[in-house]
Formats: C-alpha cells, structure tokens, sequence
C-alpha cells in the first residue's frame, strides 16, 4: 500500500575480480498470526552480503564465467506443475541432473521448456539476458 525508498551507503562492497554483491530479494507475511493463509499484511527487503566464487573454478580465485549444461531431455517445470511455488519437490529431481552436469564439465544446469527450448532459470543463480537487435531504420 505505501512504498518506501531509502538510499544506504554501500562500505565494503567487493572487488569484482576477487567476490560479488548477493543480493537476495524477501518478501515475508507480517500478520500477528501463525498459520497457513494468503498474509493481509507483509514486508519486501533485501538482504545483501559480499560473496567469494561459489562454483569451483581450478587454478584461480578470481571469478570466471559459469559453463552452464543446456539438455532439453531434462525438464524443470511444466504446465500444471508448481514450480511457481517454493516446495521442496521442486528441488530434489534436480540433483541428479546437476550431477550430469557435474560429469560433463559444467557447474549448473539452464533449465529448458517447450518446443521452442524457453530458458526458465539456471539452477542455484540467477541469471539475465541482454540481446541486442539491429534497430529499425525510420525514414
């Protein structure tokens, strides 16, 4: 109902080489109740830390790219599932998939969806995409 804006100065943040910035969205229920239902009242914020390289990467510390393993014979989500909601039967089939990956050279799995192979996420990261397009000439 009321959204705030606050600034905060940023001591300590990490070298790029060397670490990152974790940045994890949270969005709990604030309602004085205990219980299983829709909350009435809740609260967004973000909780941060500096973090090292959290996939191994042989001879190094400094932050490498991620080989991801993109196998379209493995599916995360589908329709009428509920991957859409946090639960514990989302992450268990995921780790022997992950162990594939593993064995093939790569530290997380893209997860694909459909006929036309939609990324849906990469396992324990986020990741983004930024495309670029030849832009249209106006006369």
């Amino acid at each position: 109902k009321q959204w705030y804006q606050r600034r905060v100065r940023v001591t300590g943040c990490p070298t790029p080489l060397r670490a990152s910035l974790y940045i994890r969205p949270t969005f709990i229920s604030t309602d004085p109740v205990i219980g299983v239902r829709p909350p009435t009242e809740a609260r967004l914020f973000c909780i941060t830390g500096p973090v090292g390289p959290y996939y191994e990467q042989k001879g190094t510390e400094l932050f490498n790219s991620v080989k991801l393993m993109a196998d379209p014979q493995f599916v995360r989500a589908w329709e009428g599932g509920i991957g859409a909601y946090k639960a514990g039967g989302n992450y268990a089939p995921t780790l022997h998939v992950q162990k594939i990956a593993s064995e093939r050279g790569c530290q997380q799995v893209l997860w694909l969806y459909g006929e036309d192979m939609q990324m849906t996420e990469a396992g324990t990261m986020n990741f983004f995409v930024f495309m670029k397009t030849r832009m249209e000439r106006r006369s």
